[in-house]
């Protein structure tokens, strides 16, 4: 048995490598029900050091798994949506930063519903999803809200101190929030509003087919207003 000690390192667990939390003698996986250990891994990397964790989300709390009364528990998803329509409803500007992502369940139980969410910088977007996405679904019984922070804050570290590409480090947090949310962008509206990735462009596209006109930058004011309003249904 590998003596080593606890925490994240990084793993290689079939062909990708991925953060991994050691503990007594198996490794728990994002995603993974099952126990692994390292006949189950091709690469055991080095151990990853833990991010600034007071400044993604609030260590105060206890575990929603672990809250004491029923009234706890609510407070969790409270705060958790109340973020979320803070949030919704920002008027971004050209440089502000937005994300966007959906539930991930069933459609009968309200899966696939998306919308923007707005935020001044690239470093409060990556807070929001280490603190709130977490409490955006219920998810399975087994989901702990507070270990989905911890994974997710190890993920958001990596890709802050460039050990991870954002590439990898979305389809990473997506792996983390699988029956919880999915996460398809960020960037700035103005990256948005360009069409400068597929699912920029598909939004660009959605609008134009919509209002039968074709975005040109710089915006008039009529045309600001006509994709912020449209920004803010999309997806619903």
């Amino acid at each position: 048995m590998a003596i080593r000690t606890a925490g994240y390192y990084w793993v290689m667990y079939g062909q990708e490598w991925e953060p991994g939390f050691w503990s007594d003698d198996h490794w728990a996986l994002i995603g993974e029900q099952e126990t692994v250990v390292d006949d189950d891994l091709s690469l055991i990397g080095p151990r990853i050091v833990p991010p600034n964790q007071h400044e993604l989300f609030p260590l105060e709390k206890p575990s929603l798994m672990t809250a004491s009364t029923k009234e706890e528990q609510i407070s969790y998803i409270d705060d958790a949506k109340k973020r979320m329509e803070k949030h919704h409803a920002y008027p971004p500007t050209d440089n502000d930063w937005g994300l966007f992502c959906y539930t991930d369940a069933s459609p009968g139980i309200g899966g696939g519903v998306g919308a923007f969410y707005w935020f001044s910088s690239r470093e409060d977007v990556f807070s929001f999803i280490c603190q709130v996405l977490p409490f955006h679904s219920s998810g399975h019984s087994y989901d702990n809200p507070h270990l989905k922070q911890r994974q997710l804050g190890v993920i958001v570290e990596a890709m802050r101190i460039g050990a991870i590409s954002e590439a990898e480090g979305l389809s990473q947090l997506n792996k983390a929030l699988v029956n919880v949310c999915q996460i398809t962008w960020w960037g700035t509206l103005h990256s948005l509003t360009q069409g400068d990735s597929p699912f920029a462009r598909e939004v660009v596209d959605a609008f134009e087919a919509q209002h039968m006109a074709t975005i040109e930058l710089p915006l008039t004011d009529a045309q600001r207003q006509e994709w912020l309003a449209f920004l803010s249904e999309y997806g619903l």
